[in-house]
């Protein structure tokens, strides 16, 4: 396969090839800004994929991934991530070179405002997802997630979209709403939650709230 034949300036689209390995001429590429590597199921993503230093938008859906590369972490310029239907349970949580738990250091994904991870095998929030300091968009849509306290932090401030439905949850912790204060899109349909935090008709930034698919309890008048 000539990589030549599906890049578009700098952009590489390998959505569907049939992909079990990448080419090392992949790895050469290094002014790639948007790269595709999704419905390739199998496909292991590989430590090299960190020589990519100019990308920006990455897209690595319905492979089936259950790992990934620690490399990942030194992208400094990526500004979008999407890993939705794969199987992912944890999102860096050890060093896939080391087996050693992930320090702040080594997370150096500065840019990154856009992080989509749907359809995975998460039980909740990664909490990596804190040292994202640019971070606005977190999609955590069907997965196993039962709680979000992790949210519950001066680090994710600046979130302002939040998905997190299909999912198991049962409670919207009440300091959320102090914690996320630039917070303008809230998405909870299709969890366990009975009843919502007095908060939510009181935060100053939410313009869209969707909580259809919980077992709310109705208001008494």
């Amino acid at each position: 396969m000539l990589i030549r034949e599906f890049r578009q300036g700098t952009a590489l689209d390998l959505r569907n090839k049939q992909l079990k390995d990448i080419s090392p001429k992949l790895w050469m590429q290094t002014d790639l800004t948007d790269l595709d590597l999704s419905q390739n199921p199998g496909l292991v993503l590989p430590e090299e994929i960190g020589l990519l230093v100019g990308l920006k938008n990455l897209r690595i859906c319905g492979n089936g991934l259950i790992s990934l590369p620690t490399a990942l972490l030194s992208l400094k310029n990526l500004v979008s991530l999407e890993l939705n239907q794969n199987k992912l349970s944890q999102f860096f949580e050890k060093d896939s070179r080391t087996g050693e738990n992930i320090q702040q250091a080594q997370v150096q994904m500065e840019n990154l405002s856009f992080l989509s991870l749907n359809g995975n095998q998460f039980t909740a929030v990664p909490t990596i997802c804190k040292f994202l300091p640019r971070l606005r968009m977190l999609h955590l849509h069907g997965n196993r997630l039962i709680e979000i306290r992790e949210l519950c932090r001066p680090e994710y401030e600046k979130l302002e979209v939040l998905d997190i439905g299909n999912n198991k949850i049962r409670e919207i912790p009440v300091a959320i709403a102090f914690y996320l204060a630039n917070l303008n899109m809230l998405s909870m349909t299709n969890n366990d939650v009975t009843s919502m935090p007095p908060w939510i008709g009181f935060h100053k930034r939410m313009s869209t709230l969707q909580i259809e698919g919980n077992p709310l309890k109705q208001i008494r008048r």
